[in-house]
């Protein structure tokens, strides 16, 4: 009798040249893969090739027929191009300094990452003065609103001096009118 150890490596000992057939055929195809691959990137290195040689010939063309001036003129331009960056990140650099010291109410220490909690609190602090101020500020304002407002009845009483004179002109048009009206009847061709 056949013990069940010796038969399952009896089994797997049958089984190994299917295994190893798979395995071949697996070697095969990525070999036939492989060569694919690599007639497909040396066949990309010739077309690079072909096309840098073509790139380098026009360009030794176009620099060949451009007059000195241009080029120096292009030279000129970006050095003036890189000035400009450079003095733009120059003022960038001093607007950000600025509003730090803004933001922090101080000048940067020597510890630039300052922790948020600090910058937020600062920010709060300086919120709040500037809230007091701004209260002030309305209270001053509605306190010369209401002097105004008093003024105003002081010196047109309850109706407002601008809208007498328009009623009063108003009348007195009223009363020309019929004054006109009243000499037409009595026969006054005049005026």
């Amino acid at each position: 009798m056949v013990e069940p150890m010796e038969e399952m490596v009896l089994d797997k000992a049958l089984q190994l040249p299917e295994l190893l057939r798979d395995q071949q055929a697996r070697v095969t195809q990525s070999q036939v893969d492989s060569q694919e691959l690599s007639d497909h990137i040396q066949l990309l290195v010739e077309n690079i090739n072909t096309v840098n040689v073509q790139l380098t010939s026009e360009l030794t063309t176009a620099l060949a027929t451009l007059p000195a001036s241009l080029i120096a003129c292009s030279a000129a331009q970006a050095d003036v191009l890189a000035l400009t960056i450079e003095t733009s990140l120059l003022k960038l650099s001093l607007i950000q300094a600025h509003a730090f010291r803004q933001l922090y109410g101080h000048v940067a220490s020597a510890a630039p990452g300052m922790a948020m909690r600090h910058a937020l609190t600062t920010v709060a602090e300086k919120l709040h003065e500037q809230q007091l101020v701004q209260a002030e500020e309305e209270h001053m304002l509605a306190v010369q609103i209401d002097e105004y407002d008093q003024m105003l009845q002081v010196v047109d009483g309850h109706k407002a001096g601008f809208l007498q004179v328009v009623e009063d002109m108003t009348i007195v048009q009223q009363e020309i009118e019929e004054g006109r009206r009243d000499l037409r009847r009595l026969g006054w061709t005049g005026d």
